[in-house]
């Protein structure tokens, strides 16, 4: 019986690793179980940005997640693998985008272009802060946390499709 347990701790061990994470080291947090509302989990992204380890919890890490991830916190460290802190010479990291969880995305508008009326419904050009032009029209729905930007822009076109009295929609 012994013998028999020797040589399965021998062989479950050749799949384990040390816990060689510590508190403050910046780690990726294995993604592809989140629903990130992707329509191809295949291609979609398999590892988070980078984020901090703030407490070891038995053997298990809690890592400070950004307050638009609705994911709790504490991952075993087989979800975890560790960031690189420095990059190649000469190589620069693209920025990423922010991660859809459960439909909750934080962008952030620079300004408003236009504004049109299409089928009825009010929808708007922006320029969004970091990212490159965008050439799609978006409706009026998804600026209910922009209202500022949205009256700004209806004060400087008062000739623009939509009310300038009801910006909450």
């Amino acid at each position: 019986m012994k013998g028999a347990q020797k040589q399965q701790q021998k062989q479950a061990n050749k799949r384990r690793r040390e816990l060689d994470f510590n508190v403050g080291d910046m780690v990726y947090v294995r993604i592809n179980w989140w629903n990130t509302g992707h329509s191809s989990k295949k291609l979609d992204n398999q590892m988070s940005e980078p984020w901090p380890i703030i407490e070891r919890i038995g053997n298990s890490f809690k890592v400070a997640l950004s307050d638009s991830v609705k994911v709790h916190p504490v991952f075993s460290p087989d979800k975890l693998h560790r960031a690189m802190k420095d990059p190649l010479p000469e190589q620069t990291l693209d920025e990423k985008p922010p991660i859809e969880v459960d439909g909750q995305l934080k962008y952030t508008v620079n300004c408003i272009l236009a504004s049109q009326v299409h089928y009825g419904k009010l929808k708007y050009r922006v320029d969004w802060l970091g990212y490159d032009d965008d050439p799609e029209w978006y409706p009026a729905s998804n600026f209910k946390n922009s209202p500022a930007k949205l009256h700004e822009f209806h004060e400087c076109h008062p000739e623009a499709s939509g009310p300038l009295v009801n910006l909450a929609y």
